[in-house]
C-alpha cells in the first residue's frame, strides 16, 4: 500500500512538473504600443515583442484585414505562409504577412528562444488574430 501511495505521489508530482514546463513553453507577447492611425479612420497600429521558446510555434492563423510585419531581434524563425515557400529568417531580417493569409511562425531552434518585433496595421473593428485549420 505504501509503495502505491509513493508511486501515485511521484506521478502527480511529475505531472504537475510537466504542466508547469508546458506552460513555460508557450509564446509570450509584450505589448509596446497600440495607437489609432491619424488620417486613416478606423485603422490602428500595434507594436509587440513576441518571444517563442525553443521548438515552439504560433498556432496557424490569419490577421483579418490586417498587415503583419515581423523583424527578427534574436534567433531565427521559420515562416510558413500560404502561397509562399517556407523560409527561415534570421536576426535583422523582415517578413511581411499580408492580410487574411494563413500562416505559422516557428522558432527554428530547439535550444534558443526566438524574439521578434511585430508591427501590425489593422482595422480596429477586427480581431488581431483568428485561428484557422
Amino acid at each position: 500500500m505504501g509503495r502505491l501511495i509513493l508511486l501515485l505521489t511521484l506521478g502527480v508530482g511529475i505531472g504537475l512538473g510537466l504542466g508547469q514546463e508546458a506552460q513555460a513553453q508557450k509564446p509570450t507577447i509584450q505589448s509596446l504600443l497600440r495607437s489609432d492611425l491619424q488620417g486613416i479612420p478606423g485603422q490602428e497600429t500595434i507594436l509587440e515583442v513576441l518571444t517563442i521558446p525553443p521548438g515552439g510555434a504560433t498556432p496557424r492563423h490569419i490577421h483579418p484585414d490586417g498587415h503583419e510585419i515581423v523583424y527578427v531581434l534574436e534567433g531565427a524563425t521559420t515562416a510558413e505562409i500560404d502561397g509562399r515557400e517556407t523560409r527561415n529568417y534570421g536576426v535583422g531580417e523582415v517578413v511581411h504577412v499580408p492580410p487574411n493569409v494563413p500562416h505559422v511562425g516557428r522558432n527554428a531552434s530547439t535550444t534558443e528562444p526566438l524574439k521578434v518585433l511585430i508591427v501590425r496595421i489593422k482595422d480596429k473593428s477586427k480581431p488581431v488574430m483568428v485561428p484557422v485549420k
